[in-house]
């Protein structure tokens, strides 16, 4: 879906094929029917009866080097789509998100993987729930590049997600790829609350993804030694969006 032709403030905003009436009409016909179509929300309840599953070797090492360079080079390049996520209590930079998805970035230049990530998520729901069979638009709300710091200036930081109930709110699939190898970092485990109310903590190596319907509840477990990176990616009934955002008012407005 392409959102040349916008409704913005009561008026239609063509982008190339504006000399081409009739085209743009259509263009803008599109867009309204995918806006007006009601959202797939999975029911939280419904979720947590559902199980994470474990993606083995999604990514290896060139991959891994490939995505921290891309992580670099977006902050570098962008510095607004790097945003401080530690939660209340821990100092500022124990857990920093660099939006991968800003500008294309990881699109435009690792189109492979890019692909991959989202075949997988969407591989896993296909055999496992089938959220998405009936969404006719399912695309990257997010591409997260996270850092999180037992550490900072020699004391403890406390980072963590220790919200048990955190959910990704409005999107569909969820996909977490390990960048760490877990020998090197104490805690910072990503566990999920089942539906009989015990935290499953799931075990997994360096290159392994989790993929998950995002509304199940999850949390990551205090971290006390290292530095954990993952790569955090939302699918959702949307557009591509390409800021550095994950704000719902992005859903309509990239391609």
């Amino acid at each position: 879906l392409s959102s040349q032709a916008v409704l913005r403030g009561g008026v239609l905003q063509a982008g190339p094929r504006a000399g081409d009436e009739a085209a743009l009409r259509e263009e803008y016909e599109r867009y309204v029917a995918a806006v007006e179509t009601p959202l797939m929300n999975v029911d939280e309840a419904v979720a947590q009866r559902t199980q994470a599953v474990r993606v083995r070797r999604l990514l290896g090492e060139d991959d891994i080097a490939a995505l921290h360079r891309i992580g670099a080079a977006v902050a570098q390049e962008r510095p607004a789509s790097t945003i401080d996520r530690s939660a209340w209590g821990q100092p500022n930079g124990t857990w920093t998100v660099t939006f991968l998805n800003a500008g294309g970035a990881l699109e435009e230049r690792l189109p492979e993987l890019y692909a991959r990530i989202r075949r997988a998520a969407l591989n896993v729901d296909r055999r496992s729930w089938n959220v998405t069979a009936a969404v006719e638009h399912v695309n990257y709300r997010v591409a997260e590049y996270h850092t999180m710091r037992s550490h900072l200036g020699g004391k403890p930081t406390g980072g963590g997600l220790l919200t048990k109930r955190h959910v990704d709110q409005g999107s569909l699939l969820t996909i977490d790829i390990l960048l760490t190898d877990p020998a090197e970092i104490d805690g910072g485990v990503l566990q999920t609350l089942e539906a009989d109310g015990t935290l499953l903590s799931h075990e997994w190596e360096r290159g392994d993804a989790l993929v998950f319907l995002s509304h199940k509840y999850h949390c990551v477990s205090q971290l006390t030694r290292g530095t954990r990176q993952v790569v955090v990616c939302e699918l959702w009934q949307g557009t591509e969006n390409y800021q550095p955002s994950r704000d719902e008012k992005e859903r309509w407005h990239g391609e």
